[in-house]
């Protein structure tokens, strides 16, 4: 997200009162952004035999072709534009088994059954990344860390005690020893 400052000067042109505005657009921009990967894979050029097309570059696109290729099978993947150039360049490769929306709002909207399925399902994909990345010796500093859920502005203090139940259904790995810590529940927003 990219802020910006709205001066005071600019204020008072468009008749407002207020002493400060910030004006924000919603658009993300990542590291990965800046990095051109594989610019020598060019354009499509001619006829091309292949037993599957895969069409985006993205990880998505390039997992599957991936797991084809292991497969024996010869693939193709075409893209409008750069290796990983669209939403995997805006992405932190940040990998989780359980849902940004918490599991238990998923649960709320399809049922425990299928919010356990997409858990177990988001947590293979998670293992099958580490297995690729250490068959293949991918030097991508891989590693697995402890997740936080921090109570957000506006969310009740009961979120904990749902979500943790929800998260045990699911049977996603997980320490309840900090859950109540008062210190963990209240944000602290420096002034």
């Amino acid at each position: 997200m990219v802020g910006r400052l709205v001066r005071p000067q600019e204020l008072a042109q468009t008749g407002r009162v207020l002493p400060l505005w910030v004006e924000f657009n919603m658009v993300s921009t990542s590291l990965w952004m800046e990095t051109e990967i594989l610019p020598e894979a060019g354009a499509l050029k001619g006829d091309v035999q292949c037993d599957v097309a895969v069409v985006g570059s993205g990880i998505a696109g390039l997992s599957t072709a991936y797991e084809l290729m292991k497969r024996g099978r010869s693939v193709i993947v075409i893209d409008r534009k750069g290796i990983a150039s669209g939403m995997t360049a805006r992405t932190s490769a940040h990998l989780a088994p359980l849902c940004d929306d918490l599991m238990s709002e998923f649960r709320k909207l399809r049922r425990a059954e299928v919010a356990k399925l997409f858990y177990e399902s988001q947590a293979a994909a998670v293992d099958r990344i580490e297995e690729i990345q250490t068959s293949e010796k991918i030097a991508c500093d891989f590693l697995r860390l402890d997740g936080y859920l921090f109570q957000g502005n506006g969310m009740p203090a009961d979120i904990f005690d749902e979500e943790l139940a929800d998260s045990a259904r699911c049977r996603p790995p997980f320490r309840n020893d900090l859950a109540h810590r008062s210190d963990l529940m209240s944000p602290t927003i420096p002034r």
